[in-house]
């Protein structure tokens, strides 16, 4: 595989011999070149220093929608802050704002933004309103919590990213972007490292070191999905850079199972439901193996990234179908769970719910989905919550988020029943 590194400096060198003497321009040109190829946490620190030199509106809103797209929500409200009371200020600047605030638990200030978004778009007063409602509603689902504990997994977590926590036996499985030493490669778009799978031996106080479940390592991610119902199959998905239709090249998931006996992995293999072009992400299968929901962002969906089904008939899966607007939305559908019930729980950042993506639940009745259901608070936050997982009687889980007060950009929580 190609690696993206290669393509960043390759992407630099081009430009180089154009480049203008001027220091603020060679710094927006090597930014704008390093957002070409999605090595946003690149193009950030290069758009910060023309900012150092001179002040300007257009860098800070650059700057800006780059920290939201990297869900670094404090960050994106630092440089919407040096606009906010710009001439500059636009709508769509103006929802991103109302978004980050939104995400950051600061409700009522977002309700002063989206009213300001009315006033600047008066024919899309709907979707300041609905939004503005919806913090209404986060904030009564805060004052009135569901009756679970949260606790920070500390001893799983790191400054950086620890998502998608699934628990087979007595271990814990999941994914990480920590770096672990200087000669690891860094992801480009985030700047933390590419995810790993790790396992740890769950015990009471979960102070085990975590060890790398596949011994490889390389400029790819790999995030865990889940094991089958007798743990001899574990699921997960691995990037690969491909070319888009444009011709960009873009960092795309494919889905992997791999063979697990005594604990110890075996045979890796791509998995039959794949794309060349398209993304096949996360996942996750029914109890009786013949029914496997999926993310990705194919055409002919909903939004970005939707959930398509495929059934096992045999030895053969159908083609994919998909899961319908009572699930997808114009947004995107993330992180399918299927608990042994037959619960379909996912993450959705199209649906009206706190801030972020929240967690959703819904069921299969009848060959109809349910209409879904918001966890609501404390399951669910303002920021982004995501990866659930559940245990047989649902009194207990484990998910991930990048909430205020963690240790990292995402954490592993875990949750009681009271």
């Amino acid at each position: 595989m190609i690696k993206k590194t290669l393509l960043l400096a390759f992407a630099i060198f081009t430009l180089n011999s154009g480049f203008s003497q001027n220091k603020i321009e060679r710094n927006i040109e090597i930014a704008d070149a390093y957002f070409e190829v999605s090595a946003y946490f690149y193009s950030i620190q290069y758009y910060s220093k023309a900012y150092e030199i001179q002040p300007n509106t257009q860098l800070a809103k650059k700057n800006a929608y780059l920290n939201l797209l990297l869900r670094k929500y404090p960050e994106a409200e630092y440089w919407y802050r040096k606009i906010e009371t710009s001439s500059f200020i636009d709508d769509s600047t103006l929802l991103h704002f109302a978004k980050v605030l939104t995400c950051l638990g600061k409700y009522e200030e977002a309700k002063q933004v989206y009213n300001q978004y009315i006033k600047v778009m008066p024919e899309n007063d709907s979707i300041g309103s609905v939004n503005i409602a919806w913090c209404d509603t986060a904030t009564r689902w805060i004052a009135r919590p569901l009756p679970y504990d949260i606790e920070n997994a500390s001893t799983l977590n790191t400054k950086y990213s620890e998502i998608c926590p699934i628990l087979n036996g007595d271990n814990i499985y999941f994914s990480s972007s920590r770096v672990e030493n200087e000669y690891q490669e860094i992801d480009p778009m985030t700047g933390e490292g590419y995810y790993k799978i790790l396992i740890s031996k769950m015990t009471d106080s979960n102070k085990l070191p975590a060890k790398r479940f596949f011994k490889n390592s390389g400029d790819y991610h790999e995030i865990i999905s889940m094991f089958n119902s007798t743990s001899d199959t574990l699921y997960y998905a691995k990037s690969a850079v491909v070319k888009s239709d444009e011709g960009k090249l873009e960092s795309k998931l494919r889905i992997y199972r791999a063979a697990i006996k005594n604990g110890v992995c075996g045979r890796s293999e791509r998995f039959v439901l794949n794309d060349s072009i398209y993304s096949f992400a996360q996942s996750a299968i029914s109890t009786d193996g013949r029914m496997f929901i999926f993310s990705s962002d194919m055409p002919g969906g909903f939004g970005k990234n939707d959930l398509y089904v495929s059934f096992r008939i045999d030895t053969t899966w159908t083609k994919p179908i998909n899961l319908g607007e009572t699930i997808n939305t114009s947004g995107d559908e993330i992180y399918p769970f299927f608990h042994d019930d037959g619960t379909l729980y996912f993450s959705s950042d199209g649906m009206h719910g706190m801030g972020g993506f929240d967690l959703f639940s819904a069921s299969l009745v009848d060959g109809e989905w349910t209409a879904v259901t918001n966890l609501k608070s404390p399951i669910n936050s303002s920021a982004d919550d995501f990866c659930l997982y559940l245990n047989y009687n649902k009194t207990r889980g484990f998910f991930s988020s990048n909430r205020q007060g963690g240790k990292g950009a995402d954490d592993i929580y875990q949750f009681i029943l009271r």
